[in-house]
């Protein structure tokens, strides 16, 4: 697929979708407009660079170091903090971060494995987050997906004119962008 030659000035048409470990995955859709999202920490290879140094000056070649763990962040205006229903397309982000009781989330598993010796109370919730970004009305070749693996997410809310919330998440798995990995586990 050739360059796009048009300048993107934000894409601003898309979706987030969570998917939790269950089987079947328990998943829950937010779309967004208003493109105010950032992903950041992406190394080529995925891993972070050490210099060696002795006072102050360097003494050989960079070498690869520790993996890095990139993270994303979406802002969005909030709707609802809860929804009880139990229906395919009930809930809110809040009842999938939390595992609210009462919502079809509150059997939500994580997507964390590390077999039965893991004690899966103490285990982090994790869970894949496809990020689908608008291509083609911009004049790319084809819109964009982003496919991040085991990310544990953090929320914030603010309230003032409209009340906003800020989805953060912390990528432990693989990543790919358009169906190429950027890096994996």
């Amino acid at each position: 697929m050739p360059a796009s030659t048009n300048v993107k000035t934000k894409f601003d048409k898309g979706s987030v979708i969570l998917e939790d470990g269950s089987g079947p995955a328990l998943t829950h859709s937010i779309q967004f407009d208003n493109g105010d999202w950032e992903v950041s920490g992406l190394l080529p290879g995925g891993r972070a660079i050490i210099v060696p140094e002795a006072r102050g000056h360097r003494t050989g070649p960079a070498r690869l170091g520790a993996r890095a763990y990139p993270s994303f962040k979406l802002t969005g205006k909030l709707a609802a903090l809860t929804d009880l229903g139990v229906g395919p397309t009930d809930g809110t982000l809040q009842d999938f971060l939390h595992a609210k009781a009462g919502t079809r989330f509150a059997t939500r598993k994580t997507k964390e494995n590390y077999g039965a010796s893991a004690v899966q109370a103490e285990l982090p919730f994790t869970c894949r987050v496809t990020i689908n970004m608008e291509g083609t009305d911009y004049g790319d070749g084809g819109d964009h997906v982003w496919v991040c693996d085991r990310v544990h997410l953090s929320q914030d809310v603010s309230a003032g004119d409209e009340v906003t919330i800020t989805l953060t998440g912390q990528v432990l798995g693989a990543m790919s962008q358009d169906g190429v990995t950027l890096f994996s586990e």
